[in-house]
């Protein structure tokens, strides 16, 4: 069945198990989860290793999209990003400052409950510098891409 659908895509990494999953699925393939099967993961050593891996799934990300089309709700985190993005020009106006501080206000209250659910506060410095890393560089990714 691996090599019925292709194998893995040469030269797309990371992204490429993904890839694998999408055609499978499309050839009427089935994926199962294995509780048993180990994988190994690189974890990065310092902030820099981070950005990098973080841009590299950006233009995944975009790459995935190009080969199958949206297919999954992260995909649309570029566009509601710049919507919100191009929402803080309300702030540049007196008459809809107010609209801009409820929408910022509310973002930041449901990151910071999220935050508060997932992890101990003593973690919440990091959490919110690798949070910022990867937003930056997975949309600096997905564009380059």
């Amino acid at each position: 069945v691996f090599l019925s659908v292709g194998g893995f895509a040469e030269g797309l990494w990371p992204g490429e198990d993904v890839d694998l999953d999408l055609r499978l699925r499309r050839r009427g393939h089935r994926c199962y989860y294995v509780p048993e099967a180990m994988v190994d993961h690189h974890r990065p050593s310092d902030d820099g290793w981070f950005a990098r891996m973080m841009r590299r799934y950006g233009r995944a990300q975009r790459e995935l999209i190009r080969r199958h089309g949206p297919f999954r709700g992260l995909h649309a985190v570029p566009a509601a990003t710049t919507v919100l993005g191009l929402a803080q020009l309300l702030w540049l106006s007196g008459r809809t400052r107010t609209v801009a501080a409820m929408l910022d206000g509310g973002i930041l209250a449901t990151g910071f409950a999220l935050l508060a659910l997932r992890a101990p506060l003593t973690d919440w410095p990091a959490v919110v510098r690798y949070t910022a890393i990867a937003t930056v560089e997975w949309h600096r990714g997905f564009i380059e891409g």
